[in-house]
């Protein structure tokens, strides 16, 4: 980190020739034809034409990473390069850019090139090869996904972490670890640290949640297990229809099969359902409309009436081509690029539904008619959300959520509950809870500042970990380096101490071996017991590897020599917008314009 980038950094250089007609603005537009950013590109107007285009194409750069979920924000850093006999023509900037994988900034970074040299050239010829270019684009982005963070939890949970200043760090594909020392915390998707396992395997089974529910007196589902489709038909007599069949340890709609009225369906059913799990439930259908409550640490914090996968017909288009219409939707592919699969497909379930509508795929509905492909509800299965208000719905239907999250012992939670009338109390209108998800989809589409809203709460009562950095010449001797850290560390009352020959907290060494002052940084800042640290690193480190974290409440330099230099103005360059007190005690004031 460096240069005000709170993130890792790619250093490098961009040449930008003058002599080229095409201007920054038709750039910008082109790029944003090519990209269609949920963010914009901005107006531009620079003074510089050279810093407007480049500004283009930094954060197009960073948007067709997002598009894979790279959470990469911003901002970046640039300024004129220092080069031996410039051409005339020729204007360089040095660069440094955020990145979350190195290779995919670099790949993002080549096709950009390619294709702004392209259009450079020829904007006429490009911009008649637009679809062809998109079609590049989604395939780039499809590359790029593979560094991507899996799920969109876990994107919108870093883009909220950014957003509030706080460090986060990726372990791997699926967890993050936001914070750092005493107050850090690790989330996967909507999955925290403090979710007992106990609690998230209990969930996970629906049988066991349906027991569960009972035994604390709160509706749960009735249903039966069955091993065979023979048995699965025999449950569904017993019970009446209509039925569902679903697994008992699938998630996000898997399998489900809602409203089957036959044995036919049921066998079809039990067939598909069987493929995902060996455990099948066999399920009393109830009336009524899906709603999905999401609880966060007490609070109801978002409710969602969820309506099942469906098509509406115009009285002119075959069903099989309204599911084409709508699987070519630029938020239906934005998903089949983040998931690798498309939501709504005429599938076994859809083409039993339109059986039992009297459809086939080549039925043309009139206009206006719904044509439902989904029996389940579930916005990853291609269904759709309206946002309900708290005052909408029943106090006791919302203290029935709060409940079973409690009981659960769940600080995040989706809490499904089928009702015929929200409005009305379920111990009037009867209603149960469908499913408990211990791991809940949220989605930011209507409640753009949720993820924020929930991260915060997480960290509302978290104490501050500070950092101090120390900056030493390179060649220092060890003693004196020791001494100063030493004297450091007692005045600004730190318990840890990083340096490249070990990390220490509360006076006891840590059982590491750092290849360096920034590995020791590392290994310090992610300890639990770390409540406030001082990190030293030379300057050299420094400049080549960048900040170990984001924000340090002081920073001392120690030997930047007063005569002012390239290093030295470097240096100041990239640790000042992170450090709020910086301290030269033996160097006069730098300007750095």
């Amino acid at each position: 980190m460096g240069f005000g980038i709170r993130q890792p950094f790619l250093e490098g250089r961009i040449e930008i020739r003058r002599d080229r007609p095409v201007a920054a603005d038709q750039v910008r537009d082109f790029l944003s034809r090519v990209v269609e950013p949920e963010e914009t590109h901005g107006e531009g107007g620079r003074e510089i034409p050279s810093l407007d285009l480049l500004d283009g194409i930094l954060k197009t750069h960073l948007e067709l990473q997002r598009l894979a979920n790279l959470p990469v924000f911003g901002p970046w850093h640039s300024f004129p390069a220092r080069t031996e006999a410039r051409d005339v023509f020729l204007e360089a900037h040095d660069l440094f850019l955020p990145y979350s994988f190195p290779r995919a900034s670099v790949d993002t970074l080549r096709w950009l090139e390619s294709l702004i040299n392209a259009f450079a050239r020829s904007p006429a010829a490009v911009n008649n090869r637009l679809e062809e270019i998109r079609k590049s684009r989604d395939q780039l982005i499809s590359q790029l996904s593979v560094f991507g963070l899996k799920g969109t939890n876990n994107f919108y949970f870093a883009k909220a972490a950014h957003e509030l200043a706080l460090p986060a760090i990726r372990i791997d594909s699926n967890i993050m670890a936001i914070g750092q020392g005493a107050s850090t915390r690790w989330i996967d998707s909507s999955l925290t640290d403090q979710a007992p396992f106990m609690s998230v395997a209990l969930a996970k089974d629906k049988e066991r949640t349906a027991l569960f529910l009972n035994h604390h007196g709160l509706p749960g589902p009735t249903h039966k297990v069955c091993r065979s489709e023979e048995e699965a038909i025999r449950l569904a007599g017993d019970l009446g229809y209509p039925v569902v069949i679903k697994p008992a340890d699938q998630e996000q709609g898997r399998g489900v099969f809602a409203g089957l009225r036959d044995e036919q369906s049921v066998a079809l059913a039990y067939r598909e359902a069987a493929k995902l799990s060996r455990k099948i439930l066999v399920e009393k259908f109830i009336f009524g409309e899906d709603y999905r409550f999401t609880v966060a640490h007490g609070q109801i914090v978002k409710i969602m009436h969820r309506v099942p996968g469906r098509v509406i017909g115009d009285g002119m288009t075959t069903i099989d081509g309204l599911v084409a219409r709508e699987q070519g939707t630029e938020r239906s592919q934005k998903i089949l690029r983040m998931s690798g699969k498309m939501r709504l497909e005429l599938d076994a379930e859809a083409q039993m539904l339109l059986t039992h509508q009297g459809l086939s795929s080549e039925s043309i509905p009139e206009e206006g008619r719904v044509v439902r492909l989904r029996g389940k509800a579930n916005i990853s299965a291609g269904g759709s959300h309206i946002l309900i208000a708290h005052e909408q719905v029943h106090p006791e239907n919302l203290e029935l959520a709060l409940q079973v999250a409690r009981t659960f012992r769940l600080d995040i939670a989706g809490i499904d509950l089928i009702i015929p009338d929200v409005k009305a109390s379920w111990k009037d209108r009867g209603g149960i809870i469908c499913e408990v998800n211990a791991q809940p989809q949220i989605g930011i589409r209507d409640t753009p500042m949720i993820y924020r809203e929930i991260l915060a709460s997480m960290f509302q009562s978290a104490e501050s970990v500070v950092l101090h950095l120390l900056v030493n010449p390179d060649g220092m001797e060890t003693g004196i380096l020791h001494r100063e850290a030493q004297r450091l560390l007692q005045q600004l009352n730190c318990n840890g101490l990083a340096l490249a020959e070990g990390v220490w907290i509360a006076g006891k060494a840590l059982a590491c071996q750092p290849s360096s002052g920034f590995s020791a940084a590392q290994s310090m800042i992610h300890d639990q017991a770390l409540t406030s640290g001082l990190i030293v690193m030379s300057v050299s480190e420094i400049l080549q590897r960048g900040l170990p974290a984001p924000e340090f409440a002081t920073g001392t330099l120690l030997g930047l020599a007063a005569k002012v230099s390239h290093a030295s103005r470097r240096i100041l360059r990239l640790v000042k917008p992170h450090v709020d007190d910086l301290r030269r005690p033996d160097c006069a004031d730098m300007d750095l314009a």
